[in-house]
């Protein structure tokens, strides 16, 4: 049998979650909970934001001078400077085998 629901969730993934955080936000009478899967709920901007600022501390934390985190004028460049700074933190360097200096000890 089919009868009025105790309790009304809710729920997507994607768009999906995007379309039930709009839905709870529109009709929160309607719904007793949601569960919106999806990580862009902040919007374009901040989504954007948060990107730079794990950039930002790349570039900051690992000492990679020349790194650019915006207005890229070498996309390919700066991707191999970025690799190469990352695999010194490693120990090692995207272009040889030989263990090199981190330069994350300082």
């Amino acid at each position: 049998m089919v009868g009025t629901p105790k309790r009304t969730i809710a729920w997507g993934h994607s768009l999906g979650g995007m379309i039930t955080a709009g839905l709870i936000q529109r009709y929160p009478d309607r719904f007793d909970a949601a569960l919106p899967m999806c990580g862009v709920l902040s919007g374009g901007i901040a989504t954007w934001n948060t990107a730079l600022d794990s950039a930002f501390a790349f570039k900051t934390l690992l000492g990679a001078p020349g790194l650019q985190v915006a207005n890229i004028t070498d996309p390919v460049g700066n991707l191999k400077l970025a690799e190469e700074t990352a695999g010194s933190c490693r120990g090692y360097s995207a272009r040889q085998s030989a263990p090199i200096t981190c330069c994350c000890a300082r």
